[in-house]
């Protein structure tokens, strides 16, 4: 996708980033804040992972990453972001809060600056590294949600969960998602790579 006026579907991600708030700047340059809005208006599910969570809250202030002070958010979601000079980097197990989900008990990992406050939060955070905690932690809006949680997507059983509440305002028939592991389909790949290239010699010609 290379337009804003290709950004359109059931559901629209907004990933993390590395920069948050020059990306948001970026996209609102651009036409794709007003694409995503102009979506969620017309019935799309928005979800923001991490540093696309922050972009669709109310405001964000950054004086760590950016420089830019407080910046306007994208405001479907009911979020503010204060970022901060330590670095989050933590494995969590948090249960969830958004309806369709509620209850339900998921793990991901965090990385990131800033510290995101709303009176809505996507989840309750359980444990960091394994320590008992209690920290809410994203944020729920009207037909769009946000969580800090990147891999939320690989606890199988959510995923199956957001798609049957997708299907069903549809009325489609309900799925299972099946499970997998990344790391297996990693070595998957990489032995269809070794069965159909030379990479010796890819290596040797490199000087490694």
């Amino acid at each position: 996708m290379t337009r804003p006026e290709e950004l359109k579907g059931d559901a629209i991600i907004i990933p993390g980033s590395k920069n948050t708030v020059e990306d948001l700047l970026w996209l609102r340059e651009n036409g794709f804040e007003e694409a995503i809005i102009e979506a969620h208006r017309e019935g799309s599910f928005v979800v923001g992972i991490c540093g696309g969570f922050q972009m669709l809250g109310e405001k964000i202030i950054d004086t760590v990453e950016s420089g830019r002070g407080e910046v306007r958010g994208i405001g479907l979601l009911p979020a503010k972001t204060v970022f901060e000079r330590n670095k989050r980097t933590n494995h969590l197990n948090a249960e969830v809060r958004w309806g369709p989900a509620e209850g339900m008990h998921v793990e991901g990992y965090e990385i990131r600056f800033g510290r995101s406050v709303s009176e809505r939060p996507f989840s309750v955070i359980r444990a960091i590294n394994g320590a008992r905690t209690f920290e809410p932690e994203g944020a729920i809006g009207e037909r769009a949600f946000g969580t800090y949680l990147h891999g939320i997507f690989h606890n199988f059983a959510f995923t199956e969960r957001f798609l049957n509440f997708l299907r069903a305002e549809k009325d489609l028939e309900q799925v299972s998602v099946e499970c997998w592991s990344i790391e297996e389909e990693i070595e998957r790949f990489a032995m269809v790579v070794g069965e159909n290239l030379d990479v010796g010699r890819i290596l040797d010609e490199r000087g490694l």
